[in-house]
């Protein structure tokens, strides 16, 4: 065996030890496909004293928010509550919609509407969303 075919087999085998790796971590890995990079930013609790309130009369007094709200197809349910005083230009409340439309009202002068659509490929749903509001102004 001369020293090019040495020379073969050891990239042969890199290429194929690279491979299997790539196979373990697919299998394996943690599946992100369906998240969107963003970048980064910095996100804080608001603290308790909101409260949620559905249109059958339930509610839940005193909730921190992040909350995790789940409404049934075309409920209404409030969340009302005061924002923080270190609240300045930049800041942006953020919400999740499954298929939710939602509206945003500060001070009683709606800042956001957010209505979940369709993208141009009739065989796609934009079933999730995030929704931004300047908290600011």
């Amino acid at each position: 065996m001369g020293k090019a075919d040495r020379v073969v087999k050891i990239i042969f085998s890199i290429i194929l030890f690279f491979t299997f790796c790539l196979v373990i971590y697919a299998v394996t890995g943690k599946n992100v496909s369906h998240e969107a990079y963003i970048g980064s930013f910095e996100a804080q609790e608001i603290p308790a004293g909101w409260n949620v309130v559905h249109e059958d009369g339930s509610s839940r007094v005193n909730v921190t928010l992040p909350y995790k709200l789940d409404a049934k197809k075309g409920q209404v349910v409030s969340l009302t509550g005061k924002l923080p005083d270190n609240i300045r230009d930049g800041m942006r409340l953020c919400m999740r919609s499954t298929m939710q439309e939602i509206t945003v009202y500060i001070d009683g002068k709606e800042r956001g509407h957010y209505r979940p659509g369709h993208s141009d490929d009739p065989d796609e749903v934009i079933v999730s969303g995030y929704f931004l509001v300047d908290l600011y102004g």
